[in-house]
């Protein structure tokens, strides 16, 4: 089995196919114009194999933006970002595929994609302090500086951030995902060609 996230309100392809093939922008203009992009309709799927085919199901709704998902190591909890919302979702996978929510974490920026650490247990995500030049970039003025970074949320703390690490967006904006190499940070961008690689300051 695995879980995905329906992270803009669109119909699923049926069994798992691939749907229209819309560039990022056209798919959120087009939601924008139904008026769906903040609305609390995107899910949380759950996707297993029937046979020849895959079947995906509901198993938890009432996202703003569910976008991104990671899971533990022994795949029994389940955390989903709600983006518009800056929350970190922790669920509870039962034994029949259901979530169960466990706790809310708050997150201090725009969080895009996550990772869970199997060392440590933490939670790290890409960030976007600003949300609103997020959607100026991809929808108006590609080249617009977005600054992002980096933030960890310590699982023997509660999930509380210890590390909130930001860049000012010079030379690669946007930053969608991350982790930590020694001295430096490794971070991927949807909308800045490769990857970046930035040291860290102490």
């Amino acid at each position: 089995e695995i879980f995905v996230t329906m992270w803009l309100w669109h119909p699923v392809p049926d069994q798992g196919r691939k749907g229209p093939n819309l560039t990022l922008k056209q798919t959120i203009e087009k939601h924008m114009a139904g008026g769906a992009l903040f609305a609390k309709g995107t899910f949380i799927l759950r996707c297993a194999r029937a046979s020849e085919s895959w079947e995906c199901n509901k198993v938890m709704g009432g996202g703003n933006l569910y976008n991104g998902i990671t899971i533990n190591r022994d795949k029994t909890v389940l955390f989903v970002v709600d983006a518009i919302a800056n929350l970190i979702r922790k669920f509870k996978i039962m034994e029949n595929g259901d979530l169960f929510l466990i706790k809310d974490i708050k997150t201090p920026h725009t969080i895009d994609n996550i990772e869970y650490e199997p060392e440590t247990g933490d939670i790290i995500g890409g960030s976007n302090p600003l949300k609103w030049k997020a959607f100026l970039k991809i929808l108006v003025t590609p080249n617009v500086i977005l600054p992002g970074g980096l933030v960890r949320f310590s699982a023997k703390e509660s999930y509380a951030v210890v590390d909130d690490l930001v860049h000012d967006g010079e030379g690669y904006s946007y930053f969608s995902t991350g982790f930590e190499w020694g001295e430096y940070i490794v971070v991927g961008s949807p909308a800045s060609k490769g990857i970046g690689l930035c040291k860290r300051r102490t």
